[in-house]
């Protein structure tokens, strides 16, 4: 999970957003926030042209956190499908512990 709002595409928030349920108005709304963003960067003290990223939601942004949630919800879900397909296989941390295959959610 490490960085891992940097690597949130834009596209894929846009599809979770959908298979959620939410409004085609609040989706269109929600993308524009996060795709809105632009960087300038300092170099030797003067500011560059600026430019914007493909991917990744900003930290500190209040809708960062629950397009977040939601898209790891489907990570998690499809961790899930996974095991129960027998496609991956989960650890257990005592002999009769029950099987973890993510510590993302709980279901």
């Amino acid at each position: 999970m490490s960085k891992a709002y940097d690597r949130v595409e834009w596209d894929f928030s846009e599809v979770v957003l959908k298979v959620f349920g939410f409004p085609q108005i609040l989706i269109s709304i929600i993308v524009d926030c996060v795709m809105s963003v632009s960087y300038l960067v300092l170099i030797n003290g003067l500011p560059s042209q600026p430019f914007r990223p493909g991917e990744g939601l900003r930290q500190g942004d209040p809708l960062s956190v629950y397009l977040f949630i939601l898209c790891v919800e489907i990570l998690s879900r499809m961790l899930v499908r996974a095991y129960n397909s027998m496609l991956v296989s989960g650890i257990k941390v005592a002999p009769f512990a029950l099987v973890i295959n993510n510590l993302f959610f709980g279901g």
